[in-house]
């Protein structure tokens, strides 16, 4: 507890429990290169099935159709969201051009 303030605890930065040193040390580093072979296997796998799904003529119109339909879902919502924000920042430049001219356009108090 500190003299200026009886009701508070101690100082995190006095924790005698907590030291960012033995955090550290504490920490496993393991050095790995990220796309290993079981990564890249697993992509060339499902990159295989995508593109036969996609190609096969039975299937493939429908699954474009649902992903167009998802990407037109997609920029529907981003279009909504790019008008939101605008719309909150015209209404705040507006609030503030309209608290302007109202305080400058008050008569000198005699």
């Amino acid at each position: 507890m500190t003299a200026e303030f009886p009701h508070q605890g101690p100082a995190p930065w006095d924790d005698p429990e907590f030291h960012a040193a033995r955090l550290a040390a504490k920490r496993v580093r393991v050095a790995r290169a990220w796309p290993d072979i079981r990564t890249w296997s697993l992509l060339i796998v499902l990159a295989t099935l995508w593109m036969g799904l996609l190609f096969n003529p039975a299937i493939g119109p429908l699954l474009m159709g649902a992903l167009m339909a998802f990407s037109l879902a997609l920029s529907v919502l981003a279009c909504a969201m790019a008008l939101g924000m605008l719309g909150t920042g015209l209404f705040a430049v507006g609030d503030i051009l309209l608290g302007w001219l109202r305080r400058s356009s008050r008569w000198p108090e005699e």
